[in-house]
């Protein structure tokens, strides 16, 4: 059961975060960025996706 919970958590970190980082970092002229700034640029993203929409919705 707990290698169900870190295998959903892994895939979850890929998709969402890496996989995320990884089309902002493209154009940009990254041909094969690192992993671990792949996820940092993902979760900057969300996080400041999540205050825009956070803002504009409670006004």
């Amino acid at each position: 059961m707990a290698d169900l919970i870190t295998g959903l958590i892994g895939a979850l970190f890929e998709e969402l975060f890496a996989a995320t980082g990884r089309r902002l970092l493209g154009p940009l002229g990254w041909r094969r960025p690192p992993d671990i700034m792949c996820v940092f640029t993902g979760l900057l993203f969300w996080i400041v996706a999540g205050v825009l929409a956070y803002a504009m919705l409670h006004r």
